[in-house]
């Protein structure tokens, strides 16, 4: 994509390339309007892109429309994701869920995969990742993981720091941490159960559940956790994973 920039005086031009476009999948509003929590747009501006919450749609061609002049997505947090996607009855411990949404956010991102566009996934973003391509999901940590350290925050605390995370070696997110372990904020019942085909997992916390997956030869990462809300919070080494992102959008354009 390119801007075209008139001089003043003898007319001139200069062509100057834009910022790629990092769509955003949206909730609706109490009013029925595609909504994103500003820290998401915010994080995209930091890392140099221009960021756009998608409109919502339910069925592949409008997504697909949807998509068109989108250079990477962001997939948001949110409601839990219906069982019956992944072959599983609901258990007792699962969460609202919302039908509208997991066909929206479904679609999306087997459509931005498809068109080899970067994916940031974050939190249910994560989970929807993994299911599109054909993983499953403990539904319920506390229920279903014998042990487990608390992933579901406190109210009143939306980015303090909760447990460690363990990060592989040779993964993104070891080169954009640089170090081996991280403390992360948290606010999940949910995570990766039986992993999709073609990802990695990346990062687990002490009680293994996974934090991070990236999908095998393509620009594709997840987190469990929430890096906007860190980066809010002033925790800067969660930056480089959106600069990645925008910067993998540049090259797709290129």
């Amino acid at each position: 994509m390119l801007l075209l920039l008139l001089a003043a005086g003898p007319v001139r031009a200069q062509l100057l390339p834009s910022k790629p476009v990092v769509g955003i999948s949206a909730a609706r509003s109490e009013h029925g309007q595609p909504y994103a929590p500003q820290v998401y747009a915010d994080a995209v501006v930091r890392a140099g892109g221009e960021p756009r919450v998608l409109a919502i749609a339910e069925c592949d061609s409008t997504v697909r429309h949807i998509l068109d002049g989108v250079d990477a997505l962001i997939l948001t947090g949110g409601e839990d994701i219906d069982p019956s996607y992944y072959g599983e009855r609901p258990h007792p411990g699962l969460g609202r869920v919302s039908p509208w949404r997991d066909t929206y956010d479904l679609l999306l991102v087997r459509c931005a995969v498809g068109r080899g566009m970067p994916v940031l996934a974050v939190c249910r973003g994560v989970q929807v990742l993994n299911v599109a391509f054909g993983g499953s999901l403990w539904q319920d940590i506390p229920a279903q993981i014998p042990g487990a350290v608390q992933h579901m925050r406190r109210d009143g605390e939306p980015n303090i720091a909760m447990h460690p995370v363990a990060i592989a070696a040779g993964s993104l997110m070891r080169r954009v941490a640089g170090v081996p372990e991280i403390f992360v904020n948290s606010a999940h019942h949910q995570s990766v159960k039986g992993l999709a085909p073609g990802f990695r997992v990346t990062a687990t916390a002490p009680d293994g559940v996974v934090e991070a997956i990236e999908m095998f030869d393509r620009r594709v990462v997840g987190v469990q956790f929430h890096p906007e809300r860190m980066l809010s919070a002033g925790d800067l080494w969660v930056l480089p994973l959106f600069q990645n992102l925008v910067s993998a959008a540049r090259l797709k354009d290129n």
